[in-house]
């Protein structure tokens, strides 16, 4: 999650992780960790995910806010499209 995000929406740190990440070393990083809850708002079924942990990094540099990772996705299903670049996602 970006950091500018964790800071206007006032998450408590609740400690550091550490972590391999593609586009860094190949040592491991280490990040602050937050806790939040994910809301996909649909009008006839929301899905609602509780204390997820997520890592604070400056995603905004790259045009992103937030990834979502396996523990997310494995609560739905993604499809790619690479030819038309679009995606579906459903729960």
């Amino acid at each position: 999650m970006d950091l500018q995000s964790i800071q206007t929406l006032g998450l408590p740190r609740r400690g550091t992780k550490t972590l391999y990440v593609a586009s860094l070393a190949a040592t491991p990083q280490t990040f602050d960790e937050y806790e939040v809850s994910l809301t996909f708002p649909h009008s006839q079924a929301a899905l609602t995910l509780f204390t997820l942990p997520v890592v604070a990094t400056a995603l905004m540099i790259q045009g992103f806010e937030v990834l979502l990772g396996r523990d997310v996705l494995q609560n739905c299903l993604l499809v790619y499209d690479g030819q038309t670049n679009t995606y579906t996602l459903a729960f």
